[in-house]
Parts: C-alpha cells; structure tokens; sequence
C-alpha cells in the first residue's frame, strides 16, 4: 500500500511537471485589478459565484439580508442588475450562494437564530429570485457549492456555536453535519440528504488535545440572550478577579475571565467527536462523484461518494514547519520557526489523468496566538496553501512561508497579525492554463495571490496583489473568490467578495 501512494504521488507530480508552461514572456502582469462594485452598503459581500455562460455573478449581501446579482459582461465595470431580498426573520443570516452552472437559478443558505435549529437552503431563480424551493439543512450551514455537472449541490453545517447547560454546568454544541441535494430533477425536484461524520480522535494528522488548541467563541452563559462582560461566570455571588471555572467542555474544566464576560471564550479542543467536528467547505470533483469537505478547527478532510451518499475516506492534513515573522514589532522578519496546523478554510479539487488534485487554503482559526503558546503547543494556521493527492490523502507540497514574505516585498503585509495567522489565506480556487494554478484570497492582508504547481513539491507564489495597500489589515477582507474564463476573449478573471467593505474586486489574471 505504501508503495502504490508513493506511485500514485511521484506520477502526479510527473504529470504536473509535464503539463506546466510558464508563460514567462507575457508581458502582462499576472494580477491586476480591473473592475470594482460597490454594495453601498459598507460591509457584508462575502461569498460570489459565478455562472460563466451568462456572465452574471450572484454576491450574499449580509447587511441588506439579500442577494445582489452582478453583471460582468464587462469585467471592468461590474454593475448590479438586481437586488433579491431574502425576508429573513430576526436573528436569521445569510451565509452563502453558488449558481448553477447552467439553469437559471441560485442556491442561498440561511443560518437560523438559536444555537441548536437546523438552517435551510433556499433555491431562488437567478432573474427574478423568485422563492422555488426550501430544504432543510443540518445547524448553522456555513458553505454550499454546486458540482460542475450541475446534479448534485452541498451545504456543510458547521454547527460552531456552543451553548451553556445550567444544570450540569457543561458547554454543548450540536453536530457538525453535511447536507448532499440531488439536483438532477431540477429546482422544483430537488432532494435533500442529511449527512453524519464519524469521529476522528485519535486519527493522525488532525487536531488533538495534546496541541494545545482553543476554540474562540461568544457563550450565552447566564442566558438572558445576549453576551454580556462583568459577569458572575462561577455562580459565587461576586465579579472575581482573574478567571474562574465557568464548567466544563467534555469533562475538561473551561476557564474564564469575569471581566472579560461571555466573549470570546476559550472552549478546548479535547476530541473530534462529531460534535467537535465543524465542516467547513465544500469543493467537488470536476464529474461530480466525489465531495470533499474541510473541518478548519479539527485540520481534516473528508471525502464522499454522492451517489451513496456517505462518506468513504477521511484523512488529518497534519503540520507544516517553515520561516515566518512571529511578532507583530513591524520588523516582518522572516527568521523565526513555525510549526502549525495547517486549518484550512477555502478547497479547490481539479481533476487530471492521474486522479483529483486537493488545494487548500490554511487560514487557521483556532487559539491562542504564538506569544501563549506553551510547551509542546502547536501553533493554529499554516499561512500556506497546500497540494494534496485527494485519493491518498498525500501531502506533495506547500507555499511555506512564500506567501507572506511576498505580500512584505509588496507592501501591504499585516504585522500585527504577525502573532496570529499572518495574511490569512481563506477563499481558493484552481484552474489549468498551461499549468496548475490557484488564487487565494488573503483575508487580513487586503489581497490576492497566485500559485503555480509548476513543480508540484515546491509550489511557488508568482504574483501577489493588494485591493488597496492603504486600509488597515482586515479593513476590506476579501473572503469568497469565483473564477471564470471569458468565452468571447479567453481572458481569465477572478473576483473577490470583500466582507468588511461590502465591495467586490474583479482581477484579470494572465500566468
């Protein structure tokens, strides 16, 4: 068996080297911005898909509750046909889109207001949004995507709020689930799956208690609805100074200041029982047959078969070791060893001769941050991006420290994200034009970059670009990315749904 992954991984990369051709001679640059909308409504664009044939994009608006459909038709001068909204309920939230490949609507995720209610997907038309069907989802769903033959869809239900049970003093949280949607019979035939994981503890390469990693999470605890500071979190009375034990976390005691209140609480990662187990994305295989879906806190991957309907594989993407800048003291030097988990956020799968080819995005988004690191603790977030042969599970290179380092060279790197993930790679997607490339969206640096797998052990950041070097790091944070090639001029473009400046960026990208 050992020897048929180390094949599988060495004729991959074969197949990599020989179908890349840098195209050096190109004189135009590998990423420029060309085009800009503007929501109007200062923050809230954070996931765009594309539907090329058309070129219409449609962009969640979190703000307006609504979905905004784009016309791209001319890349530089992105303009808005239409405004959906969505009549969500108070506490309800939109969290995700993707478009058909070909019919003419969308799907559009909605995360419920309490903790433990399922969320659903609304399946709209692209024109007019009209309502044409509801399904029900697993807790919190967080991502959705549309396989490329157009049959199947997906929704990964991160379930990643916690809640606080007064009698037993425990945090509880609902299950991480996948829900699979069988398109194949149109809008109005669509069927939904509910999808469980099995649990991971113990598997090698994902997160364990041993690395010393914390959720970070808002916990109603004294359950007057709201996240409250100066709270008596223990039950004895009185505001102590210092933290106290609030309960506990899977019989793992969960610390906290009193000062500090219900905010941000740091919850253990002890195991990757399912309800510790947080879907993240979902990306498929070109023919639809295979899902993959990322769990950023537990540093894992899972693989399903759709037409079964469960899941077949799953395999922990482990640690990456390299040279990053570790302190925010705006030197950005790039001289200090990390040793982190990977966390991905954002996968892209492409397929080739030699089977599916996984790229992610390791963002990282788990605590603490590398100055309260101790001991054997590892830190969150490799701030790279990673290639992976998806049948083995095989890591065959990363980005390292390139990333970083480049956006420094350009400058418009983060320092003091330095102590946490540093630019924060997080939306990704993949293409062949000659070679393997991926773009990924750098949520704290403001920017883009591109990857070429020219040589597939050692992937190289050829080109990095900022929306804007002047904002403050997270000040536009790009998030989702859809990419697309125009029929008509066979340029490529990439846009970028920009959470924190309700805009989206549209770069044309020659490698």
């Amino acid at each position: 068996m050992k020897k048929q992954i180390v094949s599988s991984v060495l004729s991959l990369a074969a197949f990599l080297i020989a179908s890349s051709a840098w195209a050096g001679g190109n004189s135009a640059p590998p990423l420029s911005l060309v085009g800009t909308y503007d929501s109007g409504s200062g923050n809230g664009c954070e996931i765009i898909s594309v539907q090329t044939s058309t070129r219409r994009a449609a962009v969640i608006n979190t703000t307006e509750k609504a979905v905004d459909i784009l016309d791209l038709s001319s890349p530089a001068s992105p303009s808005r046909k239409a405004r959906h909204a969505l009549g969500l309920k108070a506490g309800e939230e939109v969290t995700s889109i993707a478009f058909h490949p070909s019919d003419d609507y969308y799907l559009v995720t909605v995360r419920a207001a309490g903790p433990k209610d399922a969320g659903r997907v609304e399946i709209r038309g692209g024109g007019d949004g009209n309502l044409l069907k509801t399904l029900e989802t697993g807790v919190d769903p967080d991502a959705v995507a549309i396989d490329p033959t157009g049959k199947f869809a997906a929704v990964a239900n991160e379930a990643e709020e916690f809640w606080f049970n007064k009698e037993t003093r425990e945090f509880e949280s609902a299950d991480g689930t996948l829900t699979l949607i069988r398109l194949a019979s149109g809008a109005q035939g669509a069927e939904a799956v509910q999808i469980q994981f099995d649990q991971q503890t113990g598997e090698k390469g994902w997160t364990t208690v041993d690395h010393g990693r914390y959720f970070e999470r808002d916990v109603d605890v004294n359950g007057n609805g709201k996240i409250d500071e100066n709270v008596d979190l223990d039950g004895n009375g009185q505001i102590d100074e210092g933290k106290v034990v609030v309960g506990t976390l899977f019989y793992i005691p969960v610390k906290a200041s009193e000062a500090k209140g219900e905010k941000k609480m740091m919850l253990p990662i002890s195991n990757n029982l399912p309800a510790f187990l947080e879907p993240e994305n979902v990306a498929f295989s070109t023919d639809g047959s295979r899902l993959y879906v990322s769990f950023q806190e537990n540093n894992g991957i899972a693989v399903i078969d759709t037409a079964e309907a469960k899941p077949v594989k799953y395999f922990g993407l482990g640690l990456s070791a390299h040279s990053a800048d570790t302190a925010d003291d705006g030197k950005a030097e790039f001289s200090k060893k990390l040793n982190a988990l990977r966390e991905p956020d954002g996968i892209a799968v492409v397929d080739t001769p030699n089977g599916p080819v996984l790229i992610t995005a390791d963002e990282g988004d788990t605590e603490p941050g590398i100055p309260e690191l101790k001991g054997t603790d590892v830190a969150g977030g490799s701030r790279t991006v990673g290639l992976f042969d998806a049948r083995s599970g095989k890591i065959v290179g990363d980005t390292k420290g390139q990333i970083d380092q480049q956006v420094s060279e350009a400058g418009f790197y983060p320092d003091e994200r330095s102590v946490k993930k540093g630019s924060e790679p997080e939306g990704i997607v993949a293409f062949n034009d000659g070679g393997l490339y991926a773009v990924v969206t750098l949520e704290r640096a403001n920017g883009i970059a591109l990857v070429s797998f020219k040589e597939p052990e050692n992937p190289t950041v050829v080109a990095t670009a900022a929306i804007d070097k002047s904002a403050k790091p997270g000040a536009i944070a790009p998030e989702g990315i859809a990419y697309w090639k125009d029929a008509a001029t066979g340029n490529q473009y990439v846009a970028t749904a920009n959470e924190k400046s309700g805009t989206v960026s549209v770069f044309q990208v020659n490698p």
